[in-house]
């Protein structure tokens, strides 16, 4: 009598709401009337992995709890914390000189997207919204900068106009 074991190896996918899931999936949920319903777990805090045994990067559950620094919502692992879905959305600014998240407005920084002021949905890189006004730079002929860009604009005080610098040099405005 002779016995031979035979192993073969299967991929596949699992469709819930469907008999064609997408076969770069390994689940496909398909439907147009129901949610997705995520574990709901009561974490302690973002820095422990509690009520789980370890950190598992991209682990995602719905945070219960509110204590620590956790807040009700949607967390996800990066394999050493959890992270909010609501923080990881948020824009930061960022240091000019080392590319990581800016600790002071003191430092040259700069923001990924367009800035609002005035305004929650601003329409161009800086968006100025109101009905007061804007105070750009103040100086003298003297005081013009040194190093000078095309699009800066400043007050002179030497002429009363503004000026703007074309690339080769400061020229009125008005």
């Amino acid at each position: 009598m002779s016995l031979f074991l035979v192993t073969i190896e299967v991929q596949s996918q699992i469709g819930i709401g469907t008999t064609l899931p997408n076969p770069n999936s390994i689940l496909d949920l398909t439907t147009t009337n129901r949610g997705f319903l995520l574990p709901r777990i009561a974490l302690t805090n973002t820095t422990s992995p509690a009520p789980l045994t370890a950190f598992v990067a991209g682990m995602t559950l719905y945070n219960t709890a509110l204590t620590g620094d956790v807040s009700p919502g949607i967390y996800f692992s990066n394999c050493t914390s959890w992270i909010s879905i609501e923080e990881a959305s948020k824009k930061t600014w960022y240091s000019e000189t080392t590319n990581a998240g800016a600790a002071s407005n003191m430092q040259d920084i700069y923001h990924l997207g367009n800035v609002g002021i005035g305004t929650t949905s601003p329409d161009c890189e800086l968006d100025v919204t109101g009905t007061g006004a804007i105070k750009v730079p103040v100086g003298t002929t003297a005081q013009q900068p040194s190093v000078a860009v095309a699009g800066m604009i400043r007050f002179n005080t030497t002429s009363n106009k503004f000026e703007a610098y074309n690339g080769t040099s400061w020229v009125n405005l008005n």
